[in-house]
């Protein structure tokens, strides 16, 4: 009777077990590897022709799902027939065309899939991002000025010009989110503009150096943990403004340096902002900027009034690209 009553035991807790293993979900596991390659490109994967998740670089994303038939979709289709109680993994890797860049999707097993994610220090995106509030961003700056002066022209007719505004510089900056609304950031910059279009035999160039304070409105993308854009407007004080010209070699007398007054100008901008991870973030975005120049002193020769050069604008509408470090 007693080896009657462990048999039946036994049989019950077994088939317990298996009706329990038939009844669990299944995990899907996406994840997408650290890859320098398109590192910034986030991309949307779409489950059964509705917008699933957006894989970031160095992240992955598990969800239980019943027994069934699923597509996932990014560049490319991919139908998992899943069962209950199995684990399967897809790995998203970007693949880089002429016009764009999307995401392949790849079912792997565990033994590729496992050690990527536990040693690669992946994000689970399941839990919001918590970027530190404080910044640090340097950033490349580069467009034309909307006002050019007329400084040259050469044997064959065409004008040489001169923009006080434009060029290529650089922009160091701290920033703090001081709310969810409203960031303010301040810093250093400097740029130089030269000659359009350069020529062989005369040089001339345009540097300033001065800082910024900048107000932004934030507006979250998905909630703003790994996107957002910001708005802003602000001050730019300029300290340091050298106008360097050498047309010696058209007229033996025509090379000096000419110093500019300290100004001040005004900015607005647009800026989009992307975590590549808890710690850093890519930024780019357009600023339009208004400042006037006006001539201080010269070591050779002075300006002949009137002259563009003795009051000059320097306006100008810039593309920015750069990185942030959180902390």
């Amino acid at each position: 009777m007693k080896y009657f009553l462990v048999l039946l035991t036994t049989f019950l807790m077994s088939n317990s077990c298996l009706f329990a293993q038939e009844d669990a979900p299944a995990k899907v596991i996406l994840f997408r590897p650290s890859m320098p390659m398109a590192a910034a490109v986030v991309f949307k994967v779409h489950f059964n022709d509705t917008q699933f998740i957006r894989m970031m670089n160095r992240s992955y994303y598990q969800v239980e799902l019943p027994a069934g038939n699923y597509t996932f979709k990014a560049g490319n289709k991919l139908i998992v027939k899943v069962k209950s109680g199995k684990t399967y993994f897809i790995r998203i890797m970007p693949i880089i065309g002429f016009w764009a860049t999307t995401g392949e999707l790849f079912l792997v097993d565990s033994n590729m899939a496992a050690p990527v994610i536990t040693q690669g220090n992946l994000r689970d995106l399941r839990f919001p991002l918590k970027r530190p509030l404080n910044r640090i961003n340097v950033a490349g700056v580069f467009g034309p000025g909307l006002d050019q002066i007329s400084a040259l022209q050469t044997t064959d007719g065409k004008i040489v010009s001169m923009s006080f505004g434009g060029g290529a510089g650089i922009n160091v900056f701290y920033g703090r989110e001081v709310s969810k609304r409203l960031d303010l950031s301040g810093g250093f910059h400097y740029q130089r503009s030269s000659l359009s279009p350069p020529v062989k035999n005369a040089s001339m160039s345009f540097s300033r150096m001065g800082a910024s304070f900048t107000a932004a409105l934030i507006i979250p993308i998905q909630g703003g943990s790994m996107q957002r854009v910001k708005l802003g407007i602000g001050p730019d004080m300029y300290l340091k403004n050298i106008l360097k010209f050498d047309f010696s070699q058209i007229d033996s007398v025509f090379k000096d340096t000419w110093d500019y007054k300290m100004t001040t100008g005004l900015h607005v901008n647009a800026i989009y902002e992307l975590n590549l991870n808890d710690y850093f973030s890519f930024m780019y975005g357009l600023q339009l900027s208004f400042v006037n120049y006006d001539f201080k002193s010269g070591k050779v020769i002075y300006p002949v009034y009137p002259n563009p050069f003795v009051s000059a604008k320097g306006s100008a509408f810039e593309f920015l690209m750069g990185i942030n470090v959180h902390f």
